[in-house]
């Protein structure tokens, strides 16, 4: 069939085939955890996320660069000081990696004009969050 996306960089009737991926959907996902108990209270854990490339939405012929895959590795901690008392640390993108994690085509002068006239590339693309350290302390009563 067909497919019309007015602001595809190629132009707005594209040909879309058998096989050809679904925009905004990696093909291929993958999530692992591991977990190692230190003690009986306290829990170290390591987490690996990848996920293949994925064409823009509004590329339904699979016909631009797509943007590429990304694996991420998240750790994590967990101590159990009392029944009441307990602490958590979790560091995402613990490599700090530069990732897109979404794009679709628009037109950036209608929705950026009076902040940045001189755009004007289709590309949106939404990008991934740096390295992001959080800590938890919590008390039960």
């Amino acid at each position: 069939f067909t497919s019309f996306s007015p602001m595809n960089p190629l132009g707005p009737d594209r040909q879309v085939n058998p096989g050809d991926s679904i925009p905004g959907q990696p093909k291929h996902q993958v999530k692992l955890r591991a977990e190692y108990s230190v003690s009986t209270n306290w829990l170290l854990g390591a987490q690996y996320i990848y996920a293949s490339k994925q064409y823009y939405r509004g590329d339904e012929a699979n016909e631009n660069k797509p943007i590429t895959g990304y694996g991420l590795i998240n750790l994590y901690s967990n101590y159990e000081y009392s029944n009441a008392l307990s602490f958590s640390m979790r560091i995402d993108n613990a490599l700090d990696h530069d990732y897109d994690t979404f794009g679709t085509y628009g037109e950036a002068d209608e929705v950026l004009e009076d902040i940045y006239p001189q755009i004007d590339s289709p590309y949106f693309i939404g990008v991934g969050h740096p390295r992001m350290l959080s800590v938890n302390a919590q008390y039960t009563f």
